[in-house]
């Protein structure tokens, strides 16, 4: 199982050019064993076949000849796949964290997901994240930039911990800063319209007006 699907990545990194970006997201069980952090593909753990060591897929990656690559992590223990990593600028790669070293992911029902792929779905389709200020994503030209992503991922699970009053692990990034990269392009940015409170409060008592007359108008016509 293991064996085709190391062939399988390894086709795909070989497609790769230096013009591409290429992603590896994974979301779910993993366990450490001797050190180092492997990735559970199936049911039972305690089948070698089942899993897939990360010391291999960063192994993996760096000999891409992707211009761009980043591998996301939301499991258990993540930190530990770059534990002997000495990440260099020839590699062009960034690693993405849900926890560090020795934390356990956390999924919570109201979320429907861990936090941190929940987070990250939000991310990339909430339109009301398409901002250029800090509480947004993108930048002036609509492109969700990783450094900004993560930053943005570490604080928004933050402040969901701080709003829930629940412990929850914070992501890490690792890989030089300079190896910044474009996930998304083209997005539209979202349009706040600022409505100063005077008028809101105008408005908001005519439309009380409004619905007041209405309920009249119609009570008067089930009585004539």
């Amino acid at each position: 199982m293991i064996g085709l699907k190391f062939d399988a990545l390894n086709e795909t990194l070989d497609d790769c050019a230096r013009e591409d970006t290429f992603i590896f997201y994974f979301s779910g069980h993993s366990l450490v064993r001797k050190g180092s952090l492997y990735l559970v593909l199936g049911d039972d753990k305690d089948k070698r076949s089942n899993l897939y060591s990360s010391d291999e897929l960063i192994n993996q990656m760096r000999g891409c000849k992707a211009g761009s690559k980043l591998l996301m992590l939301d499991c258990c223990d993540a930190g530990q796949s770059v534990y002997e990593w000495s990440p260099g600028n020839d590699d062009n790669l960034r690693v993405l964290t849900a926890t560090d070293r020795t934390e356990r992911s956390k999924e919570f029902d109201d979320l429907k997901a861990g936090v941190f792929t929940y987070h990250f779905h939000q991310a990339l389709t909430n339109p009301r994240l398409r901002r250029v200020d800090d509480t947004g994503v993108v930048d002036e030209n609509g492109t969700i930039w990783v450094n900004k992503l993560s930053g943005w991922l570490r604080q928004a699970i933050i402040a969901y911990g701080k709003k829930h009053q629940r412990n929850v692990p914070k992501s890490v990034f690792y890989g030089p800063d300079v190896q910044n990269m474009a996930l998304v392009k083209g997005l539209t940015h979202y349009r706040h319209v600022f409505i100063p409170t005077e008028l809101r409060n105008k408005l908001k008592s005519f439309t009380i007006v409004i619905s007041l007359r209405l309920c009249v108008g119609i009570e008067m016509l089930a009585y004539s």
